[in-house]
């Protein structure tokens, strides 16, 4: 646990206006968005990428998008960009995965 994501005093001391989300726990919404797009089964591979901080009080809207169709290992599978945006419309995790599909 850093202090950073829960402690107010903590983290206005070090410099931010306030406590801020973990990156893994923004990360989790965008790879819970993608497993259930397509399938949390299918899962293959997932990479994040951390942006910008995530505040109390923002929303956050999730959206990928199918960049490649093939088949590897006898399955179909296709690769996904994906991203965990802040309602400013900056970016706070970017991602890269592939699914298997049905």
């Amino acid at each position: 646990f850093n202090a950073l994501h829960y402690d107010e005093a903590y983290a206005r001391a070090a410099g931010f206006p306030s406590v801020f989300a973990q990156g893994m726990f923004d990360a989790g919404v965008l790879a819970s968005y993608a497993a259930a797009w397509l399938g949390p089964a299918g899962v293959r591979r997932f990479h994040a990428r951390f942006e910008e901080v995530v505040w109390p009080g923002d929303t956050v809207t999730c959206k990928g998008k199918i960049v490649r169709k093939h088949e590897e290992s006898g399955e179909r599978r296709v690769d996904v960009v994906l991203q965990c945006a802040r309602q400013t419309g900056e970016v706070a995790v970017r991602g890269e995965a592939t699914f298997a599909l049905d």
